[in-house]
């Protein structure tokens, strides 16, 4: 059984979008994929305009993500140090109140269960680290664990260091700006982009069908074709409500399609943990390497949300 391989990368489907439609333009009215473009109501033209916006917006994504790092890497190298000694002095909390270590939520700091957390948002640990110092201010000069010679002794300067939180955060809510702004770019390529990866994907499995006998014709378009013994199976599911579901053996390089009515959050692996992707109904997430097993969680109440996929078996 043959099938196309079809690209993961943002730019691979651009460049296979160029090459099927300069493809069909070489060939002219003898193309054999516009009788098919017609029936399903695809305009090259209008693919090969948008193409080059999507281009435009992911490169500009590209460009914005690039400078939030910057910004990130000038706000840690400023930030880091003191962030260093918070951590020193919440530690050092903990050894003094070690029978009734959930005091230590008077300084702002957080439990999950009977471990402390540190957050990893910067506009949080500047929040922490207020919280503590404020706090530390606040009880009379004999009741403050943290003396006078230990704040000396580590090198701490409280004042200094809540003279530079404003700044911090300044810096922060550039960073996040940047940032927002690089997903909204990349938000308005996917959204035109997916569109045109439906087309292509309809293209390119109507020309393995159309060249049943020698498949890697379909390689003139730019299509990548796999050969394989194994037949693949399409199958449709459901998540069940305020629930998870793990798909095996999903075929590298399809897509999987959340047919809704809710969304889906889809990690990498058998646990519904850690990073995720979501998808929205009618969304689709191309299967790549590392991705043959995943697990897909529906937060929904009331609802059961719905899913297609390819599996190798």
């Amino acid at each position: 059984m043959s099938r196309i391989k079809l690209p993961t990368p943002i730019p691979e489907w651009i460049k296979l979008c160029r090459k099927v439609v300069a493809k069909d333009l070489l060939d002219g009215g003898s193309s054999i994929i516009r009788p098919y473009n017609i029936e399903n109501e695809i305009e090259l033209d209008t693919d090969e305009t948008n193409i080059g916006i999507a281009e435009a917006k992911y490169q500009l994504s590209k460009d914005l993500e690039g400078e939030s790092k910057k910004l990130l890497k000038i706000l840690d190298t400023d930030l880091d140090p003191i962030w260093i000694k918070h951590k020193i002095r919440v530690f050092f909390l903990k050894k003094y109140y070690p029978s009734t270590i959930h005091k230590l939520t008077e300084y702002g700091v957080t439990f999950h269960g009977n471990k402390i957390f540190f957050p990893a948002d910067r506009d949080l640990r500047c929040e922490c680290i207020k919280a503590l110092i404020d706090h530390h201010n606040s009880l009379p000069l004999i009741d403050r664990p943290m003396t006078v010679n230990f704040l000396a002794e580590n090198k701490m300067d409280l004042a200094a260091d809540l003279l530079a939180l404003p700044d911090f955060i300044l810096q922060n809510a550039a960073r996040t700006k940047v940032k927002k702004q690089s997903e909204t770019a990349l938000e308005e390529c996917m959204n035109l982009l997916n569109p045109i990866k439906k087309h292509l994907k309809g293209i390119g499995q109507f020309l393995v069908g159309y060249f049943s006998s020698v498949p890697e014709k379909a390689a003139d378009w730019g299509f990548l074709i796999l050969h394989s013994i194994q037949s693949i199976k399409f199958r449709k599911g459901n998540v069940k409500n305020q629930s998870v579901k793990t798909l095996k053996k999903l075929v590298n390089g399809s897509e999987l399609k959340c047919t809704g009515p809710g969304p889906l959050k889809l990690f990498k692996g058998k646990f519904a943990s850690g990073k995720f992707i979501t998808l929205s109904k009618d969304q689709t997430f191309t299967i790549k390497y590392g991705y043959g097993t995943i697990t897909l969680q529906n937060l929904d109440e009331k609802n059961n949300t719905g899913y297609e996929a390819e599996f190798t078996q």
